[in-house]
C-alpha cells in the first residue's frame, strides 16, 4: 500500500540425493590386425564414485570363429589391458564388447568396438622324402614318384591355389635335362651323359 513494496523472506532447503555413477572405460577406436596378428589395447577406467578398488573389466566377442570368448583382459584399479589374439588362420570382422564393473557392481557400461582381421596369403609347406637322390652316368630320364610329400598349399582356406616348384641346381651343368617337380611331388630330370 501507499507504493511501498514490501518483502517477506523465506528460507527453504534443497537436498540433492546422491546417485551411484557408474564407472568409465576409455574408448577403443575400431582395430584392423593381419590375419595371424595380435595386440594388446590399453584400457583406463574412471569413476566418480568410488575408489576403484574391486572393479572389473570384461571383453567377450561377437564372432567366436574369429576371437573366443572371453576375450582376455587383466589389470587393477584404473589401468587394464585387453589382449587381442584371433585364431590361427581367421579371418573377418567381430564387435568386441567391453563391461567395466564398479566396486559396488551396482553400475556398468558398456563399450564396443570393431574388430576387423584381414587374410593374408599363407605359405605352403612340404617335405622331401629322400635326403640324396643318386643315378648313374649316362641314365636316361628319371622320374621319382613321392619325392615331395605332405604337401600344403596354406590353411583350407586356400585350398583352391596351386603350388609350384622351383629348383636351383647347384651345377646346372651335369644335367641334360634340369630337374623339375610337379605340384603333385614328382621329381624328373636327365644326367648329363
Amino acid at each position: 500500500l501507499g507504493g511501498i513494496n514490501q518483502t517477506l523472506p523465506q528460507t527453504f532447503n534443497i537436498v540433492v540425493t546422491p546417485v551411484n555413477d557408474a564407472p568409465v572405460i576409455t574408448p577403443v577406436s575400431p582395430v584392423t590386425l593381419l590375419e595371424d596378428r595380435s595386440t594388446n589395447i590399453v584400457l583406463t577406467v574412471t569413476d566418480l564414485d568410488s575408489t576403484l578398488t574391486n572393479v572389473t573389466v570384461t571383453a567377450t566377442s561377437s564372432n567366436t570363429n574369429l576371437v573366443a570368448n572371453p576375450v582376455p583382459v587383466l589389470g587393477t584399479r584404473a589401468n587394464w589391458t585387453m589382449f587381442l589374439a584371433p585364431l590361427t588362420n581367421a579371418y573377418g570382422t567381430a564387435t568386441i564388447t567391453l563391461v567395466v564393473a564398479a566396486d559396488d557392481q551396482a553400475e556398468r557400461t558398456t563399450n564396443s568396438f570393431g574388430l576387423t582381421v584381414t587374410p593374408v596369403n599363407d605359405p605352403p609347406s612340404f617335405n622331401l622324402s629322400p635326403n640324396l637322390v643318386s643315378v648313374l652316368e649316362d641314365a636316361p630320364l628319371q622320374k621319382l614318384t613321392n619325392f615331395v610329400i605332405n604337401i600344403r598349399k596354406g590353411p583350407p582356406n586356400e585350398a583352391s591355389q596351386t603350388v609350384t616348384f622351383k629348383i636351383t641346381p647347384a651345377d646346372p651343368t651335369l644335367f641334360a635335362g634340369l630337374p623339375s617337380i610337379s605340384p603333385n611331388g614328382l621329381l624328373s630330370f636327365t644326367p648329363k651323359t
